[in-house]
């Protein structure tokens, strides 16, 4: 896929700075992105996906991700996902390997203990846990 299609649109560009604290490697993305630029379902090229060792997704454009997902899962890809947010919850289910933001599942749970939570947020066709 040749991603200037879908990260350029009618001129916009999005943009992102990354500040990194010398003193602990923690990292914070500041970034803006025009909403003409949204991914679309549409915009998922499925010959890709299909051609693919691997699928990363993350919380933005998320029923793009969910197509892609979907796409994925039907060859047997692992899928990856960044999910900073419990409104993202449904990639929970389409994704092979959630990585969660910390705060995500106690917030889908309720469950303070952190061990509790993400038993509670596996699946049978998570890996790697």
């Amino acid at each position: 896929m040749d991603t200037r299609h879908v990260l350029v649109r009618d001129g916009v560009h999005p943009y992102a700075v990354i500040v990194i604290a010398d003193d602990s490697g923690e990292r914070v993305v500041l970034w803006r992105r025009d909403p003409a630029l949204a991914l679309r379902p549409d915009d998922i090229d499925a010959e890709v996906i299909r051609g693919s060792r691997l699928l990363h997704v993350d919380d933005v454009d998320l029923p793009a991700a969910l197509t892609a997902c979907a796409l994925a899962r039907e060859v047997g890809l692992p899928i990856t996902s960044d999910i900073e947010s419990a409104a993202a919850a449904s990639l929970i289910e389409a994704v092979t390997i959630p990585i969660l933001a910390e705060a995500v599942p106690a917030a889908l749970t309720g469950r303070t203990d952190p061990v509790e939570a993400l038993r509670d947020l596996r699946r049978p066709h998570h890996q790697m846990l």
